[in-house]
Parts: C-alpha cells; sequence; structure tokens
C-alpha cells in the first residue's frame, strides 16, 4: 500500500473555526505521531502540555462560517487512538472545506512547577506575618 501524504485540517476545542490549522502527515503514521506534529505546529497553544496527553476526535465539521463550536455539540465524532494508523482512520480522499480533528487539552491540573513552589510560598506568608508582627511592635514603642 502506498503512502500519501495527509492533509488534516485541526482545532482546538472551543476555538472557531477561523482558527483551524492545517498539518501534514503521512497516511502510514499513527494517532500518536498526529499528536506529535500537532505540538509541533501550535507549540505556543499547547506550551507544558506532552503530546500523550492530547486527546484527538475525527469528526467532519464543515467550514462554513466563524463559528465557535464546542466539542459536546459535535454529533459525529470518533476518539482516536494513539495505536491506530491514519489510514484507517482517514480515505484517499478527504472532504474539502472541512475541519476533520478536534484537538482537546487535557483537564487542568497542579504542575510539578506549581507544586514546587508551595514550601516557598509558606516560607513567605511566614516572613510577612513577622514582619507585620515588628511593624505593629515598632508602632506601639514609638507612641
Amino acid at each position: 500500500m502506498a503512502t500519501n501524504t495527509l492533509t488534516l485540517f485541526c482545532l482546538i476545542s472551543g476555538d472557531s473555526t477561523s482558527n483551524a490549522f492545517s498539518v501534514k502527515i503521512p497516511s502510514s503514521d499513527t494517532v500518536d505521531d498526529l499528536k506529535d506534529t500537532i505540538i509541533s505546529k501550535k507549540p505556543n497553544a499547547f506550551e507544558h502540555i506532552d503530546a500523550n496527553d492530547l486527546v484527538l476526535w475525527r469528526v467532519s465539521i464543515p467550514d462554513d462560517d466563524d463559528l465557535s463550536i464546542p466539542l459536546d455539540s459535535v454529533s459525529e465524532k470518533k476518539k482516536l487512538k494513539a495505536t491506530t494508523k491514519l489510514s484507517k482512520v482517514f480515505d484517499a480522499e478527504l472532504p474539502e472545506d472541512t475541519i476533520h480533528i478536534v484537538v482537546e487539552r487535557p483537564q487542568a491540573t497542579s504542575t510539578p512547577h506549581t507544586l514546587d513552589l508551595h514550601p516557598e510560598v509558606a516560607a513567605l506568608r511566614k516572613q510577612l506575618s513577622e514582619m507585620e508582627q515588628l511593624n505593629v511592635g515598632l508602632r506601639s514603642t514609638s507612641i
């Protein structure tokens, strides 16, 4: 089977269809490879997000208007598994003027960066409290 290059139009969940972007990828690649390609294409949109944390949905949304389409409102969608080859997901002829993939970001959770800050914040709060007590003590002695 010959490998074709697919041009897939993707949309980040919650974005307007006018923000759709294309990626070119061989049909012999997997959904996991597509996640890597999407991260490479939109590094700012997916800053601090690992490719394997993205959820990709196969959709067919006409790009008729400048609309923001919530993923929940898309009736025909299929969650894609990382191991699936793109040739099994997409026909050789993709419909034109259509969004093919909706990219869902992972749910927000505490990152290691924010967890590392908790001891520092506690230490700063303690220092602030001590400084406030000193300030109160200074005011009472100067009166």
